[in-house]
C-alpha cells in the first residue's frame, strides 16, 4: 500500500508528459534523452505515487487510461505555468532582438501558431520572423546559416546538421460529414482495411508530395500497390484537399494536425483502418555548433511546452 497516495514529484510530470505525446517509452526516450528503462522506471514511480494506472499498455502503443487523462491536463498546465515563471524570473537576461525560424508548411500552419503565440507573449524582447517551405528547402537554409534553427516533416536526410525528435504526426484517413458528403459517406461503410481502397474515390497530393510519398510506402507496406488505386482527383495544397473532402468529392490522406479545427466542428471524420498506420514524427534541425540566444529561447520553451494534438 501507498503510504502517501497522491503525491507527485514534478519532475516525473515531464515524462509523463512525453510518453503521453509520443505514446511509446522509446519515443519520450528519445526526446527526454534518456534510457528506455529509465523512463518506464520514472513511469512507474509516478503511477506509485499516486495510487493510479496512467497508461493502457498494448501492442498499439501507450495509451491514457481516464487518470491518466485527467493527470495529463493538469501536468501540461504545470509545464506552461513553469515556462512563464522561469521567463519571468529571468525577464532582466531575457534575449532580445530576431529570432529567425524555418518550418515546412505543415508544420508552419498547424503546429507552431498557438505554440509561438505563448512563446512571444512569455518573451516579448523577441521579434520573430519564420520563413515556410518545403523540407529540403528547411534543411537548406538551416545547413548554409540563414536560419538558425528549423522544423522539418518525416525521416529527412540531413548531413552537417543535429535532428532532435519534436512531436509526433499520423497521416489518416479523411471524409467529409453531412449531406453534401451522404454519397462517400455509403461508401466508405465498407472501408475496412487497406486493400478496400481499390474501390474508393481518393484524393491525392500531387506527385513529389512528401506526404503523398509517406503515404505510399505506408500503403506498399501494407500490400496494397498504390499505383492500382485511382489517381483521377489531384490537389495541390492540405487546405484543398479538406474543402474538398468536405464537399464530398472524396477521400483523402492528411496530417492529424491539420484537421483539429474540423474533427471538434463535426466537419470532417477519420475512417480507421485495421490494417493502416501512418505514423511520422516532426524534427528540428539545428546546426552543429551552439545556438544563438533567441533560438536557444524557442528550443528550449517548446520542448518544456510542446504542442499537442487533442
Amino acid at each position: 500500500m501507498n503510504p502517501n497516495p497522491g503525491h507527485i514529484e514534478p519532475g516525473l510530470l515531464a515524462t509523463f508528459i512525453a510518453v503521453a505525446d509520443r505514446k511509446s517509452v522509446s519515443g519520450a526516450a528519445d526526446v527526454m534523452h534518456l534510457s528506455q528503462p529509465a523512463v518506464t522506471a520514472q513511469i512507474k514511480k509516478l503511477e506509485d505515487g499516486l495510487g493510479a494506472s496512467l497508461f493502457l499498455r498494448s501492442v498499439q502503443g501507450m495509451r491514457l487510461t481516464a487518470k491518466g487523462a485527467q493527470l495529463y491536463s493538469y501536468a501540461r498546465e504545470i509545464a506552461r505555468l513553469l515556462a512563464e515563471a522561469q521567463s519571468a524570473v529571468a525577464e532582466g537576461n531575457e534575449p532580445g532582438g530576431q529570432l529567425k525560424m524555418a518550418a515546412s508548411t505543415t508544420i508552419a500552419s498547424y503546429v507552431l501558431p498557438a505554440a509561438l503565440t505563448a512563446f512571444c507573449r512569455t518573451h516579448p524582447r523577441i521579434e520573430l520572423e519564420l520563413a515556410v517551405g518545403n523540407t529540403e528547402d528547411v534543411l537548406r537554409r538551416v545547413r548554409e546559416g540563414l536560419y538558425p534553427v528549423g522544423l522539418v516533416e518525416g525521416l529527412p536526410h540531413a548531413p552537417q546538421l543535429r535532428l532532435k525528435p519534436f512531436v509526433e504526426d499520423e497521416l489518416v484517413l479523411i471524409k467529409g460529414v453531412g449531406a453534401r458528403a451522404e454519397e462517400i459517406g455509403r461508401k466508405t461503410k465498407s472501408l475496412r482495411r487497406a486493400r478496400d481502397l481499390s474501390a474508393m474515390p481518393i484524393i491525392w497530393r500531387e506527385a513529389g508530395s512528401g506526404t503523398r510519398a509517406v503515404t505510399e510506402r505506408a500503403l506498399r507496406a501494407a500490400g496494397v500497390n498504390p499505383r492500382k488505386l485511382s489517381h483521377e482527383k489531384v490537389i495541390g495544397g492540405t487546405e484543398a484537399i479538406k474543402a474538398a473532402v468536405a464537399a464530398g468529392l472524396g477521400i483523402a490522406f492528411v496530417s492529424r494536425w491539420s484537421i483539429q479545427d474540423e474533427l471538434a466542428h463535426g466537419q470532417l471524420a477519420i475512417i480507421p483502418l485495421v490494417d493502416l498506420a501512418i505514423p511520422r514524427t516532426f524534427h528540428w534541425a539545428l546546426p552543429a555548433g551552439a545556438l544563438p540566444p533567441t533560438a536557444s529561447a524557442v528550443t528550449r520553451y517548446l520542448e518544456a511546452y510542446p504542442p499537442a494534438l487533442v
